[in-house]
């Protein structure tokens, strides 16, 4: 990997992160010490999803970007590639700290499609006891409006939007088809 590549890496989690904290700020009217762990609800908030979805596609050259929301507000960023993302490509230390359970997770799809892949479906397997809520974005919130929506409650639906329409529910029907799945 390039130096080059590096730092758009590390500018787009940072980027995700500024937007994080701003958003954060503008749910809390007065937050002493910087203890954001009883702010609710900002990791629904548009302009986190589109700063995730700009650090997917106009800071990076179209690669996944995903968010973890922890029990404490802390986010957790990492990038990947075209079609792929998780947390071993980061330094594990990064992790320290990550308190569970997690809030949401949120990744990206940059080649425009908000489903969850055998991969993704695998990923909420895994986590499901453990995770309030998952998006994937297929496009900019804030004017695309293209994602999908889990939630604990229903650990075998994801409801795709398109348009900030409602489209279609992506069901999983057996969890021990999906383990055998390759993406």
């Amino acid at each position: 990997m390039t130096d080059e590549m590096i730092n758009k890496r590390f500018e787009a989690c940072r980027h995700v992160e500024d937007v994080w904290t701003q958003c954060l700020l503008n749910s809390a009217n007065i937050v002493k010490n910087r203890d954001f762990s009883h702010v609710e609800d900002s990791e629904h908030m548009v302009p986190l999803h589109d700063a995730i979805w700009y650090a997917s596609t106009e800071i990076l050259p179209n690669l996944e970007v995903q968010a973890i929301i922890d029990a404490k507000n802390d986010i957790y960023v990492s990038t990947g590639t075209a079609g792929y993302v998780d947390y071993l490509t980061i330094d594990p230390n990064l992790l320290t700290g990550m308190k569970l359970p997690i809030k949401c997770w949120i990744h990206t799809h940059p080649f425009g499609a908000a489903y969850f892949s055998a991969t993704d479906w695998r990923t909420i397997k895994i986590w499901k006891d453990n995770l309030g809520c998952a998006y994937v974005l297929g496009g900019k919130m804030s004017t695309d409006a293209h994602y999908g929506f889990w939630k604990h409650n229903r650990p075998n639906e994801l409801e795709i939007y398109v348009d900030g329409e409602h489209a279609r529910t992506q069901n999983v029907h057996s969890w021990e088809s999906i383990l055998g799945e390759e993406e």
